[in-house]
């Protein structure tokens, strides 16, 4: 199944003194899961790493990603209305950049499946094809 893996989950899974470590590792490491990364989550992990825990978390993300079987999926022109509609939508929320290029990326490749441990945000969107997020773990 596609997963697209939000930055909290990432955060999660880099740090093992995380509560949802373990459950999230699980998620990812499955071999019937394609886990799949915004490029938006990328940047927003690689900065929240280098400044929680150092650089040398930020350079053990970036290796893990190459070479493991994450697909990076970067956001593209045709995304930017709906990434805008999401954040107009959902301003109350707070919704963010980053949260909303997850909805749009989610949408073109036809998933509903988001590994987040921000059920607020997520399970507030109504995603365009699908009934709701299928929120994991």
């Amino acid at each position: 199944m596609q997963i697209l893996i939000d930055t909290c989950a990432v955060i999660a899974m880099m740090d093992k003194s995380h509560h949802s470590n373990k459950e999230i590792s699980k998620f990812i490491l499955e071999e019937e899961n394609t886990c799949i990364v915004a490029s938006t989550v990328v940047v927003e992990v690689c900065q929240l790493l280098k400044y929680r825990f150092g650089s040398r978390y930020e350079l053990g993300f970036l290796r893990e990603i190459h070479k493991t079987s994450f697909i990076l999926e970067t956001v593209k022109f045709e995304d930017l209305p709906r990434i805008i509609e999401v954040l107009a939508k959902y301003n109350d929320l707070k919704i963010g950049y980053v949260d909303a290029s997850i909805v749009a990326i989610a949408e073109r490749i036809k998933t509903n499946k988001i590994l987040t441990l921000d059920r607020k945000h997520f399970g507030a969107i109504v995603p365009s094809g699908f009934e709701y997020f299928d929120i994991l773990p």
